[in-house]
């Protein structure tokens, strides 16, 4: 109880010198901000929370929402590029790509291979006809 009250203490001395000596503005807005969420954190230090949850809501927050961020954007890139295709050859295409947002497969028809291949760069083993 002793070292509890001594950080809730200490928090206090510390947010009341920092907000005396620092200059006016934008910097002492964001100072005071630190400073008072110190305070909230050593009123709460006797609650802790297990490190083990701490560990796995972050990593299924950080798994889960990085896979599906980067397939909705794979997944938008490769219809973009699929209308791109349909717009110049007037032929539908399934565009397919890996992590790092390169072409990996097109399938299409004979009468669009070419176009693929001269002008998005797609290596002509990559672009399968139907």
């Amino acid at each position: 109880m002793r070292e509890y009250l001594l950080k809730v203490i200490g928090a206090v001395i510390l947010y009341s010198l920092g907000e005396s000596f620092l200059p006016e503005g934008n910097i002492k807005k964001y100072s005071s901000v630190v400073l008072a969420l110190l305070v909230t954190l050593s009123f709460l230090s006797p609650f802790e929370i297990s490190t083990d949850f701490k560990d796995e809501i972050f990593q299924t927050v950080n798994t889960e929402g990085e896979d599906t961020f980067s397939s909705e954007v794979r997944g938008e890139y490769e219809k973009r590029i699929e209308n791109m295709i349909l717009e110049n050859t007037g032929e539908m295409a399934e565009v397919e790509t890996d992590e790092d947002f390169k072409i990996t497969s097109v399938y299409t028809t004979e009468s669009a291979k070419e176009y693929i291949i001269n002008n998005l760069g797609v290596d002509k083993n990559a672009v399968k006809t139907r």
